[in-house]
């Protein structure tokens, strides 16, 4: 299968290596997640996924034409030892990795507790609004959500973002400001 990948004698020959591992690559991104405590959202792992088969095949197949299966090692197990690596490297870049908000599947007690200061049309098209916005702060990059989430929920400066991220101001203020367009459209269209 691999010689048919590398040759690209057969068009569906990467079809099918992808098909056959696919489950592996997926079930050993979630097993490390998981071996590292590492909160991580269904987007995160589809990214980790898809980034790993490109890694495999960039530069025309630079890093499968890596395998040899020396001592004896399968196929399954060197993409298994890939994709684990990949995933840590992931984590060690993501070392802070904070969601955008608590979830709770009970929902927040605001949500069941009457404020009786407050119509309920108003509570409801704040909670709309608040639904969408954790909607949209989901669909961010994993670097923008944790930017997202120490400039505008833990109200950490652009500054001090820079530093516990360890980039620069400028990209930190061009991030930032990325988001803060992102959101004012989706709101002037709701």
């Amino acid at each position: 299968m691999i010689e048919r990948c590398l040759n690209a004698s057969d068009p569906k020959a990467w079809e099918e290596f992808v098909r056959t591992y696919a489950d592996l690559i997926w079930h050993t991104i979630h097993r490390t997640f998981s071996l590292y405590n590492f909160a991580h959202q269904k987007e995160d792992a589809e990214d980790l996924f898809n980034a790993i088969f490109l890694s495999l095949i960039e530069s025309n197949f630079r890093k499968l034409r890596q395998f040899r299966g020396d001592n004896n090692c399968s196929l399954s197990t060197w993409l298994a030892v890939v994709a684990g690596r990949r995933t840590i490297d992931f984590i060690r870049q993501d070392k802070g990795h904070l969601s955008p908000g608590p979830e709770n599947a009970d929902g927040e007690i605001w949500e069941t507790i009457a404020d009786g200061g407050c119509p309920a049309d108003t509570l409801l098209a704040k909670k709309q609004s608040l639904d969408i916005l954790a909607r949209e702060v989901r669909l961010f990059m994993p670097r923008d959500r944790l930017i997202y989430h120490l400039i505008f929920v833990r109200e950490c400066s652009t500054e001090e973002t820079a530093k516990v991220l360890r980039l620069s101001v400028g990209l930190v203020y061009s991030r930032k400001h990325r988001i803060i367009q992102r959101l004012k459209k989706i709101f002037s269209v709701v």
